[in-house]
């Protein structure tokens, strides 16, 4: 055949058949982002029928969401509004916060609504029209929605629907234990949905099917409201191994999770090997602690590191505490220890009104010690309003309170190193801070903090200290050693009324063997701004 012949065939055949476009190959979700009078709208489409929006009950009706990423520290709560889309599916428009939105991972979606109920292991309510949370977990890629699939449903609560109008109603113990049978089965933690807890129990009522005890602990994405009320009893024996770590009331809480309005009565642990805390041992993406109080013991065999009566260790998103009473005592853990959270790494961390005002209080540990944080790593803090309040006469002024075997001991934090920014305002420490160690290892004990490393900015405002700081070297009213690395210069302002002097029968002083001062045992490569002159009534030795 003529050669000629075959390319005009072929040049024929390609105009008679459609082109293969782009626009054939659309996303099955039909997921467009749009800007409109001021707002960012992100819509889709769902593969689901949901009842309410196709009967018309809520079609067309703006609705409050939550957005939960699983992947980041990212939670978006803002409305939308769903509309039929023929007879199976379901069209969403959803308002996402910020000019330019930049979704992208594995989202947990999360939307009051009304369904029929899926039943799954437990047993449920046999109305079938109740308020509920429809969940879906969604992926985005570049603000575009590729993947939509029903999530978990919650099961076997007796009142509430998860809702933050009507959360689960946790009664009882054995409520409680509905909800960890629920984390279990769910792989999304529970994100976006609601609990409340509507009268005391203790766990001990909870059953357990292994010694340790709290065996059955879940990781967390929900919002706990404790509504005053109190868990008590919560109890621990771990050992020196890996398989003993993460412990708390829940073993992580993950990005969204919000525990608020609760107390943890006569709390329990004994040797956890890592990440330990009364609410969890973990925390990682965005988290909150508001309105809580513990009470209790901790106690090691020294070790156990990443240890704090709320939290264990964060690690990334924004982690918020606050207005929290803490009536614990921690004794011969390991290292990064503290009355809050053991270590904070690569994450912001925010502590608000954090109060101690008992005997029971202190924090004795091998090094890495402070009242509110063991040691902050590549982190932005905020730490205002603490009042650590256990005054120290003289005859008691060598008793361990906030008290480590060797190095790394601060009033409010042990150690803040690498790229950290952060300020202490209006922080009370009236109580002895010290190490026993009688050699170089009892050095870096600071009234506030004990070392900053390398490349860190302070400010640190209206805060005193009033008790007996003491180690061997390196040892300050303040600061106990601020060491920059070459290059790196930190930067420490003190503002507005910073003082070191005693407060009612506190006994106050500062001493060491070496490298001691009133304000700052030593200092390298440091920039310092003093707005205003630091009070100090104090004795001063070494």
């Amino acid at each position: 055949m003529n050669k000629n012949l075959i390319l005009c065939l072929f040049l024929l055949i390609g105009v008679l058949l459609p082109s293969c476009t782009k626009e054939e190959f659309v996303n099955p979700y039909q997921s467009t982002v749009e800007h409109k009078e001021g707002k960012v709208y992100l819509r889709f489409v769902m593969p689901f029928v949901l009842r309410d929006v196709h009967s018309g009950t809520l079609a067309n009706k703006w609705c409050k969401y939550h957005l939960i990423s699983q992947t980041s520290a990212e939670v978006i709560t803002s409305e939308l509004r769903m509309t039929p889309e023929g007879v199976d599916k379901t069209r969403v428009e959803m308002q996402i916060s910020g000019d330019t939105p930049n979704l992208n991972g594995k989202y947990v979606l999360s939307i009051p609504t009304f369904w029929e109920n899926r039943y799954n292991d437990m047993e449920t309510r046999s109305s079938d029209e109740d308020t509920n949370v429809a969940r879906y977990t969604v992926e985005v890629e570049n603000n575009e929605v590729t993947s939509v699939e029903e999530a978990y449903i919650m099961t076997g609560f007796e009142a509430g629907c998860g809702t933050e109008e009507d959360p689960y109603q946790i009664t009882s113990a054995d409520d409680f234990e509905i909800l960890l049978y629920n984390l279990y089965k769910d792989d999304t933690d529970a994100a976006g949905v609601y609990f409340i807890q509507t009268a005391d129990f203790s766990w001990n009522d909870i059953e357990e099917s292994t010694s340790t005890g709290m065996n059955k602990i879940e990781s967390f994405a929900g919002i706990y409201n404790g509504n005053g009320h109190v868990i008590d009893d919560i109890s621990y024996y771990g050992a020196n191994s890996d398989s003993y770590s993460n412990v708390g009331l829940f073993t992580e809480l993950k990005n969204g999770a919000v525990v608020k309005n609760l107390s943890l009565d006569n709390v329990s642990f004994r040797n956890v090997y890592q990440n330990c805390g009364s609410v969890a041992g973990f925390a990682s993406g965005s988290v909150s602690i508001e309105n809580v109080t513990v009470s209790g013991s901790m106690s090691f065999d020294n070790f156990g590191d990443n240890i704090g009566a709320l939290l264990g260790s964060a690690n990334g998103g924004t982690v918020r505490i606050s207005n929290i009473t803490n009536n614990m005592s921690i004794v011969g853990a390991g290292s990064n220890v503290a009355g809050a959270v053991g270590y904070v790494e690569n994450a912001t961390l925010e502590v608000e009104n954090f109060i101690v005002n008992t005997t029971q209080f202190s924090v004795d540990a091998n090094n890495n010690v402070g009242s509110v944080v063991g040691k902050i790593t590549n982190s932005n803090f905020t730490i205002q309003d603490v009042n650590i309040n256990r005054i120290m006469p003289e005859q008691d002024k060598d008793l361990r309170i906030i008290c480590a075997n060797t190095y790394n001991v601060g009033g409010a934090v042990g150690v803040i190193e690498g790229t950290s920014q952060g300020s202490f305002t209006n922080v009370a420490i009236r109580t002895s801070v010290g190490s026993d160690a009688s050699d170089y290892a009892g050095s870096c004990i600071g009234g506030l903090i004990g070392r900053c490393k390398k490349n860190v900015t302070l400010e640190i405002c209206d805060s005193k200290v009033s008790g007996n700081i003491k180690g061997y070297s390196y040892v300050g009213g303040f600061i106990g050693i601020i060491e920059g690395e070459g290059k790196d210069v930190e930067t420490i302002k003190f503002s507005g009324k910073n003082t070191i002097q005693p407060e009612e029968s506190s006994y106050v002083a500062v001493s060491g063997t070496e490298l001691v001062g009133g304000i700052i045992g030593s200092a390298v490569d440091i920039c310092f701004n003093i707005e205003n002159p630091i009070v100090t009534n104090t004795n001063v030795s070494g």
